[in-house]
């Protein structure tokens, strides 16, 4: 008896210009389908639903099937294709979350919408800087033996007037 998955590679042929489902024979696009449909939950089951005899070869089946890499080509363009269906559904659900601004995701919608126009997010940047001042040993060292010599305290140091300063 004759493996269907490798027949099917048999009847198929590659045709540039298509795309992937299109090039398979009606059973593996109704696998396609069914792995599509149902999230690929259980590979021998869509292997079922799309026609191919049951029996204990079915879970052999579905496995070479999985590893086909046009029918996993072809998975790929269905969902693109699936997804590109719900993108008004999507776009609508974004357009209530910006436009609920009480809504938790409200300011997250803001900045994913940005982002897909390529408009960079405002960011906040903060930065922490560390001066060190360092003294001047020696002046300091004449400072002090001035103001011994004047008889001044710091508080008088600080507040000294040039022109109160005998000399």
């Amino acid at each position: 008896m004759a493996n269907p998955v490798v027949a099917d590679c048999v009847e198929q042929h590659y045709i540039p210009d298509m795309n992937t489902y299109d090039q398979l024979t009606d059973r593996q696009k109704a696998f396609v389908s069914a792995i599509v449909a149902t999230g690929s939950q259980n590979h021998t089951e869509c292997a079922r639903l799309a026609g191919y005899q049951e029996g204990p070869a079915l879970r052999q089946t579905a496995y070479e099937l999985m590893h086909n890499p046009k029918i996993l080509q072809a998975i790929r363009e269905e969902c693109e294709t699936a997804d590109r269906g719900l993108l008004p559904l999507a776009r609508a659900a974004l357009q209530r979350l910006i436009e609920d601004s009480s809504h938790k995701d409200h300011f997250a919608a803001i900045k994913f919408l940005c982002g897909c126009l390529g408009i960079s997010p405002v960011t906040k940047s903060e930065s922490k800087r560390t001066v060190e001042h360092t003294a001047n040993l020696p002046a300091l060292v004449e400072l002090k033996m001035l103001a011994q010599q004047l008889k001044l305290g710091p508080a008088q140091m600080i507040e000294l007037n040039p022109e109160k300063v005998e000399w």
